[in-house]
């Protein structure tokens, strides 16, 4: 029986120490004759034992992808959860055609970790399928999509992105709001847009967006929505906040960023509600010799 046998054996029919050790040695081994079986074992019932089959595998690399598609196709469900997080270390082309296919898996957890897998992925073209998970039915993989975007930012993501602002699950939002953040100035136009013609829910969430954004462009959309809003009243009142406070954090995040100093009493307003131009103090600070 050769060295590669007497391993897929062990890895197979031995103790959870001997299946734990063959997994190991077959990683060293290198041939890619042991992906297969490996990627067999990721069902295994021992947790040790599916880490060391986990490892073997990485050493596999790219070679172990038929094996892991295979696996992620058609295993059980703690086997398809491994070898979408293998093919996400893997990476490439071929681990993310894999995974985007495998996007319509029965199982919430292992749709979590594709879109995790994705993300690691770095493959672009994958924005339109996770754009579609932000519509999943459940919050953990809607959420996992909006994380997976935030680290694959891309404007063509901005309009599933701002309507996931309305998520029911706070957590999706937030998500999708960093997300947002992420792809920058170029959500700046669809946010304003939002702003104006949103439901409440994307109509706040836009306003914080759009100050985490800190782009001086938003700063015209967000004045003119203040005299609007502030006729609404109490129904417009945390829209009303989360805009002025969107101002301020822009105007400060450009001021920071222009590299200009800031003159004394720029900006303050006087009691008589207009700003008092730098250097003019009132009759009564003005200090007589």
């Amino acid at each position: 029986m050769s060295g590669l046998s007497a391993l897929v054996e062990d890895l197979v029919l031995g103790t959870s120490s001997d299946r734990h050790a063959a997994a190991y040695a077959l990683g060293r081994l290198g041939d890619v004759r042991a992906a297969r079986p490996l990627a067999l074992a990721l069902a295994d019932d021992d947790p040790s034992v599916r880490g060391a089959v986990i490892e073997a595998l990485l050493r596999l690399g790219e070679a172990a992808v038929p094996a892991l598609a295979q696996r992620l196709a058609a295993g059980p469900q703690v086997a398809r959860y491994h070898a979408a997080e293998v093919l996400g270390e893997v990476r490439g082309g071929a681990a993310a055609a894999c995974l985007m296919r495998a996007l319509v898996d029965t199982d919430p957890d292992v749709r979590w970790q594709i879109t995790q897998a994705l993300a690691k992925c770095g493959e672009l073209h994958a924005v339109p399928d996770l754009c579609e998970c932000l519509a999943d039915r459940v919050p953990l993989v809607r959420r996992g999509a909006a994380d997976a975007l935030r680290r694959l930012p891309d404007p063509s993501a901005v309009p599933a992105l701002v309507r996931a602002l309305a998520d029911a699950d706070p957590s999706v939002a937030d998500a999708a709001s960093l997300a947002l953040a992420g792809i920058g100035e170029t959500a700046v136009a669809p946010l304003c847009e939002a702003l104006e013609a949103g439901s409440m829910p994307i109509r706040l969430r836009a306003a914080r967006t759009l100050g985490q954004l800190g782009q001086r462009s938003a700063l015209p959309a967000l004045r003119d929505r203040i005299p609007v809003l502030g006729l609404g009243g109490e129904r417009h009142a945390g829209v009303l906040a989360a805009s002025r406070e969107a101002i301020i954090r822009i105007e400060r995040t450009t001021m920071t960023t222009s590299g200009l100093p800031r003159s004394p009493g720029c900006g303050v307003p006087d009691p008589r509600g207009r700003p008092r131009a730098p250097g003019s103090e009132s009759p009564g600070s003005i200090r007589r010799s």
